[in-house]
């Protein structure tokens, strides 16, 4: 054997050595069991059932990634996956306070967030400055609540929704702030009469981990959350779900967040609004349609 079969053998060798190193790097970072913390947010989560839930498990299911889910309140889920390894928190919506908090998986689905008032309160607002003057329900522990306290508004919050649209029946405050969706389910569930006056913020909701989270687990997911965007199935869940209440907003966006998956929420400014009759207002509408020229061909 000359001495350049030699030198090629070693260099084969050296490369089939590092690959099997890499690929038992990662079967032992795929074996590991992550912990994903969720919190009561019906119908996203309601008794370890839900539309999270059953993207969330379709998405492991599908990168074969071992976990299991811990149901907690929405504060302590995120602080938890803040400060263990191991553990991500789902489905947080993602904004820039909470970006380098996290390593960030999703998202999982596009969300809006709408200020509601009672249909027969005959409160008029325009824009997010006619707000104000007023007490704003929000869940505790919540974006919105974030958003609405760092333009240092008068909030009084709930540990759950539910709660809030109580509240607001009960005229403890005029206005409540909420996930459309979320929003849709309580009014439908309690039958009480809402109406919305504008959308304060589009988000993007996902799954979160802790920061020192390894980066090939982070690809894996993303991949094939990409994946089920592309082949149906997270529309094929949606779908499961629409005739049970209004889900319309992420029916809508679900090409949206496939085309951006790296976007943060996108935040209304104080004098802006969307109008209930003027559809196409939205506070990111421009970067939707940007999003969407890309890759709206995802689902045909």
């Amino acid at each position: 054997m000359n001495k350049g079969s030699v030198k090629m053998n070693k260099f084969v060798i050296i490369i089939m050595g590092m690959l099997i190193i890499n690929l038992l790097s990662i079967n032992k970072l795929l074996a590991q069991t992550y912990t994903l913390n969720t919190f009561e947010a019906p119908p996203y989560v309601e008794n370890n059932k839900g539309l999270a839930i059953d993207i969330i498990k379709e998405l492991f299911k599908k990168t074969h990634i071992k976990y299991q889910i811990k149901v907690m309140p929405q504060k302590r889920s995120i602080t938890t996956a803040q400060k263990k390894l191991q553990t991500a928190v789902f489905p947080i919506q993602r904004s820039q306070e909470r970006e380098v908090q996290f390593k960030w998986v999703g998202p999982i689905l596009v969300t809006q967030t709408g200020l509601f008032s009672l249909a027969e309160d005959n409160l008029h607002i325009e824009v997010f400055k006619d707000a104000f003057a007023y007490e704003i329900l929000v869940a505790r522990g919540s974006a919105q609540e974030d958003y609405l306290k760092g333009f240092g508004l008068n909030v009084s919050t709930a540990n759950y929704d539910y709660q809030n649209i109580k509240k607001l029946k009960a005229k403890r405050a005029r206005l409540w702030t909420a996930d459309t969706i979320i929003a849709s389910y309580y009014a439908n569930k309690t039958n009480i009469d809402i109406k919305k006056h504008i959308t304060l913020i589009t988000t993007l909701r996902a799954l979160a981990f802790h920061v020192d989270t390894p980066d090939k687990v982070i690809v894996e997911l993303n991949n094939a959350l990409t994946q089920m965007y592309k082949d149906g199935s997270i529309r094929k869940i949606l779908d499961k779900y629409s005739k049970k209440f209004n889900i319309e907003d992420a029916i809508k966006a679900a090409p949206v967040a496939a085309a951006a998956p790296v976007a943060a929420a996108a935040p209304a400014a104080a004098g802006e609004g969307k109008k209930e009759e003027k559809k196409d207002e939205a506070a990111a509408g421009k970067s939707e349609e940007a999003a969407m020229e890309g890759l709206s061909s995802l689902f045909g």
